[in-house]
C-alpha cells in the first residue's frame, strides 16, 4: 500500500512521501554498470537494509558481481551480514541443482 502511494507521488511530484515502512528491504540493481564502490545518499531516518548489485561478469566459467549492502548499525552488524551472505551464496550455488 505504501509503495503504491510513494510510487504515484513520485510520478506526479518527483518526491517520495515521508512514510517509510521499516519492514521493507530495498533492492536495486545497475546491470549496465560495473562498480567497485558505491555509496547511496545517506539519510539517518532510513533504517531499511539496502542492497544494490551491478553487472555480472563471466570469468573462468564462474559468474561474479559486486553487491553494495547498506544497513543501520543500530539494527544489524557484521555477524548478521555474514549470515545473509552465507545463505545467499548457498542458494546461488544450488541454482543449477533444482
Amino acid at each position: 500500500k505504501n509503495y503504491k502511494v510513494n510510487y504515484e507521488n513520485f510520478l506526479n511530484n518527483k518526491k517520495f512521501n515521508d512514510v517509510i515502512d521499516t519492514r521493507d528491504v530495498w533492492l536495486s540493481c545497475s546491470p549496465w554498470l560495473k562498480f567497485e564502490s558505491l555509496m547511496v545518499p545517506f539519510d539517518k531516518k532510513i533504517t531499511n537494509p539496502q542492497f544494490i548489485w551491478d553487472k555480472y561478469v563471466l570469468e573462468d566459467d564462474k559468474y561474479y558481481l559486486n553487491m553494495m549492502i547498506m544497513v543501520h548499525h543500530g539494527f544489524v552488524d557484521g555477524y548478521h551480514i555474514n549470515l545473509f551472505l552465507e545463505l545467499l551464496t548457498e542458494n546461488m550455488q544450488n541454482l543449477g541443482n533444482k
